[in-house]
């Protein structure tokens, strides 16, 4: 009992520990590395769990994946907490908090070593190399992939122990939902062939059938070794759009890089300085290839390690912490490249668990053997833990500041790795999005620089140049960029946008077109044509285009509004009315589209919820003359003269030039008798419009009514 109750106490220690290492996290923002695409530009996403939903998330290969539990879980935090980015920050807390707890817990139960498995569990929760997928919100896929297949192998321990195949069906179940998050724990049967051995001890290779038993052991697994297969095959599958094609980098320079990268993730663990969100690949983005001395010696230090832990085999622990690290690492450690990095800090989420217990059981058997010289020895060993694990702490706190925001994350990479043209591009982005368009031009700069062949970056820079008025400068960019990679759609889709506010139409309908060839989903090519070809006059296909746009993403607001006006030129009213009303579902303080919506509720008969949108539009834009004049014609048509005569009167006070102002407000002053001034408001009209037939009609008729016996004038 009393090891139970300490048991507990650990475990809150854990949770205390983590969550005051950690807690700054709640402080920073999404960052523009991915959270656009995994939550805050994301439709699908955006708009929390529903059936729709829920069925995009189990059926898309969106961004190159098949995640659908990572979706889910995202979805599920903008129900709770909108887009505010405190609420993911804590929810992803709260999951390493919880992996924390199971990493701890299954240690314990499998070995019986309180101490020694609450060691463990504090260096995953607390090392500076396990910050990146904690703070960085699109990394849900990995603490949530951890935390399934932790789950996993509790079931498997358990399983192991009874022999119970309701035990192994969950642990099927929970490697199925582990895998549904992300694909990298696929090596999950062979770590569990690594438990059997230590510290399961469901064979012993000094025993004559110990072949017999690994087979049988083996072969329990098939059915866990079937399912890593095929999520093999579907993960190279859908990320064949990630992997770039084979020659661009030789397989002999991809092994280069796994051999290099497996020696820093060592150093890092033992030394973690120089973190970084993108480590530059030295084969890609005009990187320097590792020298053949760095190959090699990187190689020998694992070799070394390798045939140590082999030659001490009889210390099970230290092969199988080690053969935990190398193995859970070979799918992410580059053999297939998938984007421009070397390696990632978040790769080794779980990999360095094998390390930590290779250590830390290895520092116990020190202390036993120096029990012989007194309890200080044990003492003292266990202080250094104590006081290296609040040293990781300390840099863990750091390490989560760097996150802050966007800009802090970059600049801080960037010292890391100064000549990282990924870094700058992206750097770039930031300072363009704030409008520090000198600044984020001079990062566009450094990147081409470095990577002249960065088709992005000059894409970038193009765009950034558009925005200053350097419009010539900006199309050789996106010329340079569409060289590069003649297929891309957003480059395509930018020229087509710099052209046609250059007037050349013809050019920009081309481009527009070839971008969406490339990538039939660019929703803003969609909606891009479709306002040309609206301007052009042709409605039906501009209407399609919208409609192409908004399928994609449906949080257009001003697609929508296109999409309206478009409808309602077509004489389309209820259509164009259940446009308008979706853009002020998504934006409440469009004036545009409240103005919009009453012209077209008028048009349908309805003047009574008009004249509310006609008020919303003075509530917003209290001098603007147009919806005076409209509020007055809807009033008028209820038969409140009064009423909308005052506004007649408004709109002219503001714009004494109005001539359907004028003219409105003459036929109310007509109505009521008041001649004169109603002679005086149509003779402003046709002062202004000397072809306002109507004008000249009634003007004619109140002159004679005026000179008829027996009027009061």
């Amino acid at each position: 009992m009393k090891r139970e109750r300490l048991a507990i106490l650990i475990c809150l220690g854990l949770a205390l520990a983590t969550g005051i290492t950690f807690e700054q996290v709640r402080l920073n923002t999404f960052v523009s590395f991915d959270d656009g695409v995994y939550i805050t530009e994301n439709a699908q996403v955006l708009s929390g769990i529903n059936g729709e939903s829920v069925v995009w998330a189990f059926t898309t290969t969106y961004f190159n994946t098949w995640n659908p539990i990572t979706w889910l879980s995202h979805m599920l935090d903008v129900e709770l907490y909108g887009l505010n980015p405190a609420g993911h920050h804590l929810t992803s807390l709260f999951l390493h908090i919880l992996s924390t707890l199971l990493v701890f817990g299954l240690l314990n139960r499998m070995t019986a070593r309180l101490w020694p498995s609450a060691f463990v569990a504090a260096f995953f929760a607390l090392h500076p190399s396990q910050v990146e997928p904690v703070v960085w919100a699109s990394e849900r896929k990995e603490l949530l992939g951890i935390f399934f297949g932790l789950l996993s192998m509790w079931a498997y321990v358990d399983y192991a122990r009874s022999g119970s195949i309701g035990r192994y069906l969950l642990t099927m179940l929970f490697f199925v939902l582990g895998l549904m998050a992300k694909p990298m724990f696929v090596t999950l049967p062979l770590l569990l062939l690594l438990l059997d051995y230590w510290p399961l001890e469901r064979i012993h290779l000094d025993t004559v059938g110990w072949r017999r038993t690994l087979v049988r052991l083996v072969t329990e697994k098939l059915p866990l070794l079937c399912l890593s297969s095929i999520w093999s095959l579907v993960t190279l599958t859908v990320h064949r759009g990630a992997i770039g094609p084979a020659e661009a980098v030789p397989t002999s320079l991809l092994l280069s890089n796994a051999i290099v990268s497996y020696a820093r993730y060592v150093g890092k663990m033992i030394w973690p300085s120089g973190l970084a969100v993108l480590y530059q690949h030295p084969n890609l983005s005009g990187g320097t290839p590792w020298m053949a001395w760095q190959v090699v010696g990187a190689a020998l230090l694992l070799l070394l390690i390798s045939a140590l832990f082999v030659w001490a085999a009889r210390r099970r622990y230290g092969l199988v912490g080690w053969l935990w690290f190398l193995g859970t690492l070979v799918p992410v450690i580059g053999l297939v490249q998938v984007g421009h990095h070397a390696m990632a800090d978040r790769y080794t989420y779980l990999p360095l668990t094998g390390f930590f217990i290779m250590v830390v059981w290895g520092v116990a058997v020190l202390i036993s053997y120096g029990a012989s010289h007194g309890a200080w020895v044990r003492r003292g060993i266990s202080c250094v833990g104590v006081a290296a694990l609040m040293v990781l702490a300390v840099c863990s706190r750091a390490q989560v500041r760097t996150w802050r925001s966007s800009e802090t994350l970059y600049r801080h990479a960037l010292q890391v790795s100064p000549t990282n043209p990924t870094l700058h591009n992206n750097l770039g982005v930031v300072l363009a999005a704030e409008d520090r368009l000198d600044e984020a031009i001079a990062q566009y700069h450094t990147t081409l620089e470095i990577w002249s062949g960065f088709a992005v970056a000059h894409n970038n820079l193009a765009g950034a140049l558009r925005r200053r008025g350097q419009i010539d400068q900006a199309i050789e960019h996106y010329h340079e960029a569409l060289r590069l990679e003649p297929d891309y759609a957003e480059a395509h889709n930018n020229l087509g946008a710099t052209r046609e506010s250059r007037g050349e139409l013809a050019e920009a309908v081309r481009h527009y077109r070839d971008a969406l060839r490339f990538d039939p989903d660019l929703a803003g090519a969609h909606a891009n044509l479709g306002y040309v070809l609206a301007s052009q006059g042709q409605l039906g296909a501009a209407i399609e285009s919208y409609r192409q746009a908004l399928r994609v993403n449906p949080y257009l607001i001003e697609t929508h509004y296109n999409l309206g006006v478009a409808l309602g030129l077509q004489g389309r009213m209820e259509e164009a009315v259940l446009r308008y009303r979706e853009v002020l579902r998504l934006e409440p303080d469009f004036a545009d589209a409240h103005s919009n919506l009453a012209n077209a509720l008028v048009a349908l008969g309805w003047p009574e919820e008009a004249i509310g949108h006609y008020r919303e539009v003075l509530r917003l834009q209290p001098d603007a003359p147009g919806a005076h004049y409209n509020l007055g014609n809807a009033l008028a048509s209820l038969g409140q003269r009064e009423a909308s005569m005052r506004q007649y009167r408004e709109a002219l006070r503001l714009d004494p030039e109005y001539a359907e102002a004028h003219f409105n407000l003459a036929n109310g002053l007509l109505a009521k008798g008041l001649l004169n001034e109603a002679i005086r408001h149509y003779r402003d009209a046709l002062r202004i419009k000397p072809d306002f037939e109507a004008a000249r009609q009634n003007l004619d008729v109140a002159l004679k009514v005026k000179q008829s016996p027996g009027v009061v004038r």
